[in-house]
């Protein structure tokens, strides 16, 4: 989603602020021998529909749930923040996964998975773990990392590698229709069909003529990206 983006991108300006070297990546361009060599990940995952991953995440939620890569990510330190909305059955399944994965492939666990509810505050949510303990847990991983050896490419002190899960913007459709004979249902539908046949999701699709279609403009991310097709009267 566009939230794990936002999430991942201000924990990166922090990790700066804190002296902390990082980089930003999207799990889409996930290879196994590239992850594995991370001493250090943070991993903002998703959960879609009943349990599933973002799309840029399944490669890497099949590599990490196959039993035959146990022991591949030993020596490597992580910390998860996942993402879902309690109105789902598998409620934050793929964070839980991710999770428990990682600590079968042999990673180390250096701070508690976080757990974002989109149905509440899911920024406070990720506030509340951000700052409950993250930085000091990330300095202490980096002091073990260079006491075994350091990082490769030879950073020092204050180096690390931070993996995070970076999204394509969240898009959000919302039509305004005439009731007798507007178009902008129809023209809604086929940019959302152009837009699946070229493999972008959309998040949702909303009638502005709902009562709550409010409540739903104010839930796009930060990053995320609202699409407005509205009919116009005679009067303009």
């Amino acid at each position: 989603t566009g939230t794990a983006e936002c999430f991942s991108e201000e924990i990166a300006e922090e990790a700066a602020a804190q002296g902390i070297q990082c980089e930003v990546l999207d799990l889409l361009t996930f290879t196994p021998e590239v992850f594995a060599a991370r001493k250090i990940v943070v991993l903002c995952v998703s959960t879609y529909g009943e349990g599933e991953p973002s799309d840029n995440a399944k490669n890497f939620d099949k590599w990490a749930s196959d039993p035959r890569n146990d022991g591949a990510l030993k020596g490597q330190r992580f910390t998860v923040m996942g993402l879902g909305d309690m109105n789902y059955s598998k409620f934050n399944n793929m964070g839980m996964s991710t999770d428990l994965n990682l600590d079968r492939l042999g990673g180390k666990r250096l701070y508690q998975r976080g757990i974002g509810d989109d149905s509440q505050d899911i920024a406070a949510d990720f506030k509340e773990w951000k700052d409950g303990g993250l930085w000091a847990a990330l300095k202490k991983a980096i002091a073990e990392v260079m006491e075994e050896g350091g990082f490769p490419g030879g950073d020092t002190a204050g180096a690390a590698q931070v993996a995070e899960v970076v999204v394509k913007p969240e898009i959000h459709m919302f039509f305004a229709q005439e009731e007798a004979d507007g178009a902008a249902k129809d023209i809604c539908d086929a940019v959302v069909a152009e837009l699946k046949g070229k493999g972008v999701d959309v998040a949702g699709i909303q009638s502005l003529s709902d009562r709550k279609a409010a409540e739903f403009v104010k839930k796009v991310p930060k990053r995320g990206v609202a699409v407005v097709i509205a009919d116009c009267g005679p009067e303009g």
